[in-house]
């Protein structure tokens, strides 16, 4: 086991029954983190994607119990695996661990230890995806709805595009080198906000998409080799006479929430001192009625997104991307952390497209040739920093 082991508690007790037993240990939520307390003193700061592991112990020091478990953090709000040593008491909030009440003991002392990478036993086992998805024989990917070309859907069961054509590919690599041409694949939508969290829960296995590769999101997922570079820019209406950011002071402009786009247009607006009022819709086409109702002047995204909003309006003729490009993003296939494994067999299929040539006619197909289902093009060349990632296969994220 690797780890880090963080500020632990002893404490003594004598249990009795269950029913008389305070907490041990207190675990609230609070955003993406855990606060785990003992006796009112935090203890530690725990992420979605960190172990607890457990250690029992006689006062004598003797090792009694090891068990490792894995919190998840669901769209609903918290859940833990079943295979927990403690019970678990839920009040609004607040999560409580409770000791088991037949353990024979009467004397334990408790101690919580923070793991760093792979933990042991059957958390171990969440992040090795190749073996999860030989044991069920399924893998689970996702798509998004609306993320034109990369990943949308032409029907209420269809996704197509870009990402999922590079999705196929990584599929079928898994069935080969699995050796299991039965695979079955099983689809579930996400987006801007369930998206990093269902991938470390257990959800799905791989997202292929329109998902920025940063240094933040670095700490809770892996990217693999960056497969399109791309940067805000502004939809607007013709005749809003919106041209530049400049245009958008003291005036609503609408974007995705848990967008980088989001974190870069605040920055913009409070540097340049333009008082936006921003608004934000939980997904692409929520964003774009925003502005097709007239409830914002414009919709700050990563330009071909908006590109392709565009060419599957209701109306393509009454609007238009404009504005300077702010900080240019890679785009990378978003895996579970370490499980090199799989990012191995990820990044190894890539680099199979790019050498063959089967990346840039999918390029071709999707951004420089007519698209369903309205048989709009959307007249976006190959940029030059993709063209030299066909030849460095980088994976580093945005600076």
């Amino acid at each position: 086991m690797v780890g880090i082991l963080a500020r632990c508690v002893a404490a003594e007790r004598k249990l009795s029954q269950f029913s008389g037993v305070k907490p041990a240990l207190q675990v609230r939520a609070d955003g993406c983190h855990l606060h785990v307390k003992k006796l009112g003193q935090r203890l530690l700061r725990i992420k979605p994607s960190d172990r607890i592991a457990l250690i029992f112990v006689k006062p004598s020091g003797v090792l009694r119990r090891m068990m490792t478990l894995r919190w998840h953090f669901l769209a609903q709000g918290l859940g833990c695996m079943e295979r927990m040593p403690w019970r678990v008491a839920d009040r609004f909030s607040s999560f409580c661990l409770w000791e088991r009440k037949h353990m024979k003991h009467s004397r334990i002392m408790a101690a919580a230890m923070l793991v760093a990478g792979l933990a042991a036993g059957t958390s171990m086992v969440q992040a090795q995806t190749l073996k999860k998805v030989a044991d069920s024989n399924r893998i689970t990917v996702s798509y998004r709805e609306s993320s034109v070309p990369f990943s949308y859907l032409i029907s209420p069961t269809k996704a197509v595009g870009f990402a999922v054509d590079l999705t196929e590919a990584i599929v079928d690599d898994v069935r080969a080198k699995l050796k299991r041409p039965n695979l079955e694949v099983v689809y579930v939508p996400v987006n801007a906000q369930t998206r990093i969290p269902s991938l470390v829960n257990g959800t799905y296995d791989l997202e292929c998409g329109s998902t920025t590769n940063n240094a933040a999101r670095g700490k809770e997922v892996a990217f693999a080799i960056s497969h399109f570079y791309t940067g805000t820019r502004l939809l607007t209406k013709k005749a809003s006479g919106i041209k530049n950011y400049a245009d958008l002071a003291n005036k609503m402009v609408a974007t995705t929430a848990g967008s980088t786009n989001e974190k870069v247009l605040r920055k913009y607006s409070a540097d340049h001192n333009l008082g936006m009022e921003i608004v934000l819709g939980k997904d692409y086409d929520d964003a774009l009625r925003l502005v097709e109702d007239d409830r914002a002047v414009a919709f700050a995204m990563d330009d071909i997104l908006l590109f392709g909003l565009m060419a599957n309006s209701k109306n393509p003729a009454s609007l238009e991307v404009v504005g300077d490009t702010l900080q240019v993003e890679p785009y990378g296939c978003m895996l579970r952390k370490d499980d090199p494994e799989f990012k191995k067999l990820v990044d190894g299929t890539l680099k199979r497209l790019m050498k063959s040539g089967e990346f840039s006619r999918l390029y071709a197909r999707w951004f420089e040739s007519p698209i369903p289902p309205k048989g709009m093009v959307l007249n976006m060349p190959m940029s030059e920093q993709l063209k030299a990632n066909m030849k460095a296969f980088s994976d580093k994220p945005a600076q």
